[in-house]
């Protein structure tokens, strides 16, 4: 058995997974999941968000099992460093990291120009639809898809609404962010888009080579590969945790 921990991206929650945990339940029926939201999102709404990666941390792993069961991460963005942080510590034994970045790569890659003003505009509009459209509208590119999810992701904001304040304050933290310097290849799987219109694939490629560990890339689908691609994710995440020697 394994515990599973789902950790999601900037000014995102558990809510965001949507069918993706249930996909995961049925392909790995063994592991107990377990979907853990950042201070200030998801059930922690009320509390202010760290402005570094190592306080995101601390505070998943007091959320994480006290016992002995081997802990796997499957990580989105800045969900990503948070796992790469526990996996520096020992607090879990494997991540998935998914269109993560850090430090080793310049800001043009880790937020694309062609990204600024949209991104920007969703963080400072009043509104909660147009926040969530262009959200979706750069983080997914099959519009289809896009669309379907809107009324459920402004669903979400109406139950738990983020604050603009722990919005900036999640993107402080993940623009400090540097890798551990740790070996922990082994320990680790890196999958990008090569297609991601808000974070560059180069990203990823750096942190294969900075651990010498597995990278993936998919051709097609955009930043928020969970939602674009379930099964694609599904399908390389676990072959990759189960493989692993200390699952």
């Amino acid at each position: 058995m394994t515990h599973c921990i789902l950790l999601r991206g900037l000014a995102r929650e558990h809510a965001h997974w949507g069918d993706f945990t249930d996909q995961l339940q049925v392909m790995q029926p063994s592991s107990q999941i377990h979907c853990l939201d950042l201070p200030g999102f998801g059930d922690f709404t009320q509390q202010t968000s760290p402005t570094t990666i190592a306080g995101l941390a601390d505070h998943i792993e007091s959320l994480l099992p006290e016992d002995n069961t081997p802990k796997a991460a499957i990580a989105l963005s800045l969900g990503g460093m948070v796992a790469l942080e526990l996996l520096a510590r020992g607090a879990i034994q494997y991540a998935v990291a998914i269109n993560t970045s850090s430090l080793i790569n310049p800001f043009w890659q880790r937020i694309k120009p062609s990204a600024l003003p949209s991104m920007t505009a969703a963080l400072l509009s009043p509104s909660p639809q147009l926040q969530e459209r262009l959200v979706l509208q750069q983080v997914c590119n099959n519009k289809t898809l896009a669309a379907q999810h809107l009324p459920q992701w402004l669903n979400i904001q109406a139950k738990r609404p983020m604050t603009k304040c722990n919005a900036v304050r999640q993107l402080i933290a993940a623009s400090r962010f540097e890798p551990p310097q740790v070996e922990c290849g082994e320990q680790l799987t890196l999958l990008a888009s090569a297609s991601d219109k808000l974070v560059s694939v180069e990203c990823s490629k750096r942190l294969a080579a900075h651990y010498r560990a597995k990278l993936i890339i998919h051709p097609s689908a955009g930043h928020d590969l969970p939602l674009e691609d379930p099964e694609w994710v599904l399908e390389h995440s676990l072959h990759a945790i189960n493989s692993s020697a200390n699952i």
